[in-house]
């Protein structure tokens, strides 16, 4: 949780790529140059075994370059994912 404490404080932290990298202290400083197939690199990708029932592809948000590509991947219904804003 965030400072605050509330679970929409904790939706709002991890709700983009930056906001991720917050959360879980990676900065470009330390971290840009790791190998993440590597675990003795310090930050790696770990399969923690979870089966995902509907995956969502979509295009990107918040973006302008290549913005159409279904580049964007999250878990349906996921509440820490972050929504397109509606003027």
């Amino acid at each position: 949780m965030t400072a605050a404490g509330t679970a929409y404080d904790a939706r709002l932290l991890c709700s983009g790529p930056a906001r991720l990298c917050q959360a879980l202290e990676i900065t470009r400083e330390r971290d840009n140059a790791l190998d993440m197939t590597s675990p003795d690199s310090g930050l790696w990708i770990a399969d923690d075994r979870y089966k995902v029932k509907q995956a969502v592809i979509t295009p990107r948000i918040g973006i302008t370059k290549s913005a159409g590509l279904p580049l964007r991947y999250y878990i349906a219904g996921n509440l820490f994912v972050s929504a397109l804003k509606k003027n």
